[in-house]
């Protein structure tokens, strides 16, 4: 994934329009693209997206697929990797059983989607904590309600 960045300078505020494309919007991209490349004032930089994320004894390696948790390699199904990278995406933000369910399966949401939901959460959370039991991250249930990735805080002494 590449993200194009155009910055538009003007005397008042600068302005910075950030694309990121996908495989279903790359139409509507090229266009905005076009449109964009006519203006010589508009300043153009290109990044390239991390490449791996680190938390605490956790790395999830993009390039690779491949997570690492107490230095020890994680052996991931597709789906609980792609749902342990979209809960690391939003941790600290509770995603809803649908959420989860539309991202990783790419279909509407069902009465028992978070059935499937759970399951894969299990075994994930079955993986991780296995390889470290006292890990400094959780993946909380909320019930009823969906899933949060959260980073464990210290106690607080008094």
């Amino acid at each position: 994934m590449y993200w194009n960045t155009y910055k538009i300078g003007g005397d008042t505020i600068d302005r910075i329009m950030i694309l990121e494309v996908n495989g279903k919007s790359s139409k509507i991209f090229d266009e905005i693209l076009t449109v964009v490349q006519k203006h010589s004032e508009i300043q153009r930089y290109d990044f390239k997206a991390q490449t791996s994320l680190i938390l605490n004894g956790l790395k999830i390696d993009y390039d690779s697929r491949k997570v690492f948790c107490n230095g020890q390699e994680v052996v991931l199904t597709v789906k609980e990797y792609e749902m342990l990278c979209l809960l690391t995406a939003y941790r600290g933000r509770v995603l809803e059983y649908g959420q989860i369910y539309q991202n990783i399966w790419g279909k509407d949401y069902f009465d028992n989607s978070h059935n499937a939901v759970g399951c894969h959460i299990r075994n994930l959370r079955k993986k991780l904590y296995q390889l470290y039991p006292d890990a400094p991250f959780e993946i909380k249930c909320i019930r009823e309600v969906g899933y949060c990735f959260e980073m464990k805080s210290e106690p607080t002494k008094i």
